[in-house]
């Protein structure tokens, strides 16, 4: 039996955490993993789903991780949302479903292209939270950004300023 390293992804920002996995383990074990790391926040394992990159659908819980293809240091989401609806506000309100595994930076391009966007500007925008200054980084994934019960974000897409002194 092969152990693998598993970057196991709970609800909350930086609730992230490295842990080792049989390949034979099913999904529903890593939740319970996860629970016991307290990556769920207080969500049940039976609410939670579990999401990996390069698949939008939840995992089916009786699956193994060697059956799903998923391999060493893989990234796994932990989640009570099966998609999130983000909207993005740039001068209108664009909004589109998303799987908890998804980069902001993917959004990102989304948005711009949904903007109908080009030229130099675009490589200086970047996304926040509505009500916030602070740039969201691209590699962050959406599901991080999201508190339950809520399955859902507003955005905002702006162009970075940056402030020299």
């Amino acid at each position: 039996m092969k152990e693998l390293e598993l970057f196991l992804h709970g609800i909350g920002p930086d609730n992230l955490k490295l842990v080792r996995v049989d390949e034979d383990a099913s999904i529903a074990d890593v939740l319970k993993i996860a629970e016991n790391a307290g990556l769920l926040s207080g969500m049940s394992v039976e609410s939670c789903e579990i999401f990996f990159e390069e698949n939008d659908a939840p995992a089916d819980k009786s699956h193994r991780l060697r059956q799903l293809g998923i391999k060493h240091r893989s990234h796994l989401v932990c989640h009570h949302c099966k998609k999130i609806e983000v909207s993005v506000f740039y001068n209108e309100s664009k909004a589109e479903r998303f799987s908890p595994t998804t980069k902001v930076g993917h959004v990102l391009r989304w948005a711009i292209k949904a903007f109908g966007l080009s030229g130099d500007t675009t490589k200086d925008m970047v996304l926040r939270l509505e009500g916030s200054n602070d740039d969201l980084p691209n590699d962050a994934r959406l599901g991080s950004l999201v508190k339950y019960p809520h399955c859902h974000l507003k955005l905002i897409l702006v162009v970075h300023v940056l402030v020299e002194g």
